[in-house]
Formats: structure tokens, C-alpha cells, sequence
């Protein structure tokens, strides 16, 4: 660290502004006489000429014709008597010696001590990151010299700032969202023999769980794009509606069980009248399964991102847990230049504090998968609970959707640590579909009543490629705990166009098992919507 001058702030007398007159017009001299000076005192390499400045302060002493934020050279400043040829209080400036480790005259302490002077060094104080205006007094006849104590390059305000080391460039993070189901599909799936209605799909359909997310990526070029990848899987709990017969009968007003019958040893019948006459017990079941996979490219634009690592020598942390910033302010209490790092996820912005939105884009490729097993069993064989020779309509759809979505998110700071975000995505997607369905059981398979056995068999397989369509809307908050890691919570909502449900795919009626009974219906939906709690890391 360098040592400057340190001058009292004691008012001026009155009597010495004829002084300061003769300092002004010594400079004045000293810029024009000093490159002559050096050109017939020095040989080889020269430095150039110095001017004395208007006021203390970082470009205390620059070198001519050059800017204010450049590394300066120390120069030796002399206390001439009072009669000196320059006139009372003038201050005489020359360069120093070519011979960078040439020995330079100890500082001597005035008669009256510096501001803030160490006692190690008496007379100085180390040099601010950004020095203030100080007032000269007058000078007296002892001289005063300047000594870099490290460098004689000496110090410009840079140098004196403790900067941030390298980005972190990975990041990751982990999440849980509690959803729920938007909607309710009133298709009526079991009465009584009344018309009472007993089960419907929305019994069965309804989710209520909580998903799982991992992300992990990288920034590149510097922190101005990141490459991250997300992986979620959700498991709702099975779904049930188990309706007993209390007498009052029950009926699956399916019409299309009307066109299918069976023979599962006590002659052809019906369906419908199988479960109508028989059916002791009727349940309707539904499982469900979500995973999915993304990668985003995102690019950082109006507010700036690029993330920096932690900063030296803040520590960790930059700044109290406690403390309070303020809304669109920094932790002025934090050392330079973290306060100017306000805080973000994954880690600080390198961004102005007067700035508060923040703005992210993002492109990507994803897949998500939704997978379900619907089934409507009916406790026909006489015994006791659901086995191999009852009556089961089963329903098995899954979808693949692959494709592309972009999306965006605008950030508030509201201080260095919290911010405000609202943001969402959209894709298309083609959408590989495929649906099986049987009815019958393990004994014996239902078959269309105008086919029969065998060419009817009501069980089969198909697929077919259909467009989809994903959008997302979340919008909270995200605290940064410490330069590291970032807590966050907020609102989600993911709806989903284009698959198909199980309860879709049940057709109005079996004439052909070619023309109806295996036939694709990607026209469904899926809406959830959640709060979700996030924890993030940037290393």
C-alpha cells in the first residue's frame, strides 16, 4: 500500500492567499520550463514533464496530456524558503531521476501532525480508494517526499480495489413443487340403477402430490450465455373410487358396453348387463406418471448477468445476512466491488447498482413424457374382492412430445439479496402417441357383437404422431443466503395440449374393431399448478 500526504483541514488563513496566487503561477512556470529541464538534465530514457493539479484527489499527480485513470509516477515535491525566486509559499516540481531504485529522502513530520496519520508513519495515511479533496497548508521549509513503498509505477484507483476472482461457471440446483390439478372431467363413469350418479372421471383424474426437479448447467463466454439442463419426474399417488352395491344397484352408463359382449363361461352376454346384473363392487382407478427432460440455451440482455466468483478480500459473503439494503440500493457496507454485485441466483450480478430489471431469454429442445393406466373393475365372480375371472375395462395411453420452446424472464432487484421474478416458456412439440385398451380378463376377451369372437376381440394397439403444445408461467422470489447459494419460492403453472387421456380414447361405440375400437384421440389436456420451494448452488 502507498503512502500519500495527508494535509489538516484547518481553515486557510487570509494571508496566505497571496501564497496560493504564487503556487498557481510557480506551476504555470513549472509546466512550461519542466520538458526543457529534462530534456538537458537526463539522457536515455526521460520521463515527462508534471503540472501541479487544482485539487487533491486521485489525478493528484498526472503525467502532461495524459487521462486521469492511468497508473501515475511518484514525484518529489520540494519546500523552498520563503524568499524563493518563485515568491512566499511557492511549491517547485520536478521529475525524478531516471533510475527507477534510486534512493529517495525520508519523509520528515511536520510541525503539526496529519490527518489520520499511522503511527508507523508519521505524517502519512494509506491512500483511500477514492482520495478526497484536501486543503494545503502552507508549506514550510523542510522538504517532502513522496516514497512508493511497493511499486514505482505508483497507484491508480484500480489498483487499490480488491477485485473479484473468476466466475463460477457451473450451477445447479434442486427443487420441489407441490401440484395440483386444474379442471374436472364430469364424464360419468358409474350410477345407480336410478340414474344416481356415483363416480365420475374427475374422481380419478384429480392430482394433488408433490414433483421432484434437479438443474445443472454452465456459463460460457464469460457468464454472457448459460447452457443448463433440467430433469423432473412426478409420481401422483394412484388414484381410487371403489363403490359397493348397497342395494340401490350399479350401472356403468357406458353406452358403448352395449356393442361388446363376452363369455366368461356361463354363456355370451352383454357387458354392460355382465356388470349391471353382477357386480358386487365397481371400482375406477387411474396412475399416472410425468417425467420430462430439458436443455436451454439462455443469453443474458437488458440488465446484464454475468456472474463472478466470490470476491477478494469480502470473504464468502458480501455483507450481513442481516442487513437490509434497501430497494434498488447496495450494501454500501460491503467492500469494493461487491457492493456493486448485486445479488442474483447462482451467484452476483456483475451489473451497475442503479440498475434493478434484469432480463433473460432462453431457446431450447424438451421432451416430456405422460403415461396412464385407467381401468373400471367390476367385482363379477361372486367372491370376495377383485381377482383374475372379474370384468376389467383398461385404458393405457402414452405420450412422448419432443420439441423446441423458448421462453423469457424479467428479474426486480429489490436489494442486493431479494428480487421479484416473472417469467415463462412456451413449445411445440410432435407428439408420439400410442394407446392400448382391452376389456375382458385373464379367461376370456370381449368381442364386438357384430364381429364376434375372435375377428372382435376388443384388444389391440395403435399410435400416431400429433402436434402439442407445452406453456409455463412462474412467477416468485429468490433470495441470495451468500454468494454461493440462492433460496427460492414461487408459483407454477404447466399446461399441456394435445395428448391423450384414457377417458378421451373410450369411443361412443364398438361396430368394427378397425373402425373404433383402436383409434387414436390426442385432444386432451393437462393443466397442474403448484408452489414450489428451490435451492441453488453456483461453484
Amino acid at each position: 500500500m502507498q503512502l500519500v500526504p495527508s494535509f489538516h483541514r484547518d481553515r486557510i488563513p487570509s494571508c496566505h492567499l497571496r501564497a496560493a496566487i504564487s503556487c498557481a503561477l510557480v506551476g504555470i512556470c513549472c509546466l512550461i520550463l519542466s520538458p526543457v529541464a529534462s530534456a538537458q538534465n537526463h539522457s536515455g530514457s526521460r520521463l515527462p514533464g508534471f503540472y501541479a493539479p487544482a485539487h487533491w484527489g486521485p489525478d493528484a499527480w498526472a503525467p502532461q496530456n495524459a487521462p486521469s485513470s492511468i497508473s501515475h509516477q511518484p514525484v518529489a515535491l520540494s519546500r523552498p524558503p520563503a524568499t524563493g525566486a518563485g515568491g512566499a509559499n511557492s511549491i517547485a516540481i520536478a521529475p525524478l531521476s531516471d533510475a527507477v531504485g534510486v534512493s529517495l529522502p525520508k519523509p520528515q513530520a511536520p510541525d503539526q501532525g496529519y490527518l489520520d496519520a499511522p503511527a508507523s508513519s508519521a505524517g502519512y495515511v494509506q491512500a483511500p480508494s477514492v482520495m478526497e479533496p484536501q486543503v494545503a497548508q502552507p508549506p514550510s521549509s523542510d522538504p517532502l517526499v513522496v516514497e512508493p513503498t511497493v511499486d514505482v509505477t505508483a497507484y491508480g484507483t484500480e489498483n487499490l480495489m480488491p477485485t473479484a476472482s473468476p466466475i463460477r461457471r457451473w450451477f445447479g440446483g434442486v427443487g420441489a413443487t407441490y401440484w395440483q390439478s386444474l379442471g374436472s372431467d364430469g364424464t360419468l363413469l358409474l350410477a345407480t340403477d336410478g340414474g344416481d350418479t356415483l363416480t365420475t372421471a374427475g374422481d380419478v383424474n384429480g392430482y394433488d402430490f408433490v414433483g421432484y426437479d434437479a438443474t445443472v448447467g454452465r456459463y460460457l463466454c464469460c457468464g454472457r450465455y448459460a447452457l443448463g439442463m433440467r430433469f423432473f419426474a412426478w409420481d401422483p399417488e394412484d388414484q381410487q373410487h371403489n363403490v359397493a352395491n348397497g342395494g340401490a344397484g350399479l350401472v356403468v352408463p357406458l353406452s358403448v358396453l352395449r356393442d361388446v359382449s363376452i363369455d366368461r363361461g356361463g354363456g355370451v352376454v352383454t357387458v354392460f348387463d355382465d356388470i349391471s346384473n353382477n357386480a358386487a363392487n365397481v371400482c375406477a382407478e387411474n396412475e399416472t406418471s410425468i417425467r420430462g427432460f430439458e436443455a436451454n440455451l439462455s443469453c443474458f440482455g437488458l440488465g446484464g448477468a454475468r456472474r463472478l466468483g466470490r470476491c477478494d478480500p469480502c470473504g464468502g459473503c458480501c455483507g450481513p445476512l442481516r442487513r437490509w439494503c434497501g430497494k434498488g440500493q447496495c450494501d454500501s457496507n460491503c467492500c469494493d466491488p461487491c457492493a456493486r454485485q448485486c445479488g442474483g441466483l447462482f451467484g452476483p450480478l456483475a451489473r451497475p447498482c442503479n440498475g434493478c430489471v434484469r432480463l433473460r431469454s432462453w431457446h431450447g429442445l424438451r421432451y416430456f413424457q405422460l403415461d396412464e393406466n385407467f381401468q373400471i373393475a367390476a367385482d363379477v365372480d361372486g367372491n370376495l374382492g377383485y381377482s383374475a375371472t372379474d370384468l376389467f375395462y383398461q385404458f393405457e395411453t402414452r405420450n412422448d412430445l419432443y420439441g423446441y420452446q423458448f421462453g423469457s424472464e424479467i428479474s426486480y432487484q429489490l436489494g442486493c439479496r431479494l428480487s421479484l421474478q416473472i417469467g415463462g416458456q412456451f413449445g411445440v412439440f410432435a407428439n408420439d402417441v400410442s394407446v392400448f385398451h382391452n376389456i375382458g380378463n385373464e379367461t376370456a376377451t370381449a368381442f364386438t357383437t357384430l364381429q364376434g369372437a375372435g375377428a372382435g376381440d376388443v384388444v389391440g394397439e395403435s399410435s400416431d404422431v400429433r402436434l402439442a403444445t407445452i406453456g409455463e408461467l412462474n412467477v416468485g422470489a429468490a433470495y441470495q443466503l451468500c454468494t454461493c447459494w440462492t433460496a427460492t419460492v414461487g408459483y407454477r403453472l404447466l399446461s399441456v395440449c394435445g395428448v391423450a387421456r384414457p377417458v378421451d380414447e373410450i369411443p361412443t361405440q364398438y361396430l368394427t374393431v378397425n373402425n373404433n375400437a383402436v383409434s387414436v384421440q390426442a385432444d386432451g389436456g393437462l393443466m397442474l399448478h403448484g408452489l414450489r420451494f428451490g435451492l441453488e448452488y453456483n461453484w
